[in-house]
């Protein structure tokens, strides 16, 4: 029961906050960053003008964009970094898709 407990709160409860946060980071950009053209910073400004030019979907520019990030992450830090950041950005689309 110790160990099940450990898993949990070692995987499940990161992972949970994570969709979270991203939930509420897809929330911002679509309720007050997009409709108001606000330019927060970094990837996403990035993203979001690359989208207002070309007219491609945000949440795919914003994969797309953190791809050489993620990379460059795993390489310098290893095989565990790459988990959760993964989960974040695919969370955060799938929300902002919708």
């Amino acid at each position: 029961m110790r160990r099940l407990f450990q898993i949990i709160q070692n995987n499940v409860v990161p992972l949970l906050l994570i969709t979270f946060g991203a939930v509420i980071a897809a929330f911002s950009l679509e309720e007050f960053l997009v409709p108001n053209n606000i330019f927060d910073g970094g990837i996403t400004s990035v993203s979001m003008i690359i989208g207002n030019v070309t007219k491609f979907p945000l949440g795919a520019l914003i994969a797309i964009i953190n791809i050489p990030f993620l990379v460059y992450a795993f390489r310098k830090l290893g095989r565990n970094v790459k988990r959760r950041p993964e989960a974040a950005a695919a969370r955060a689309d799938g929300e902002e898709n919708n």
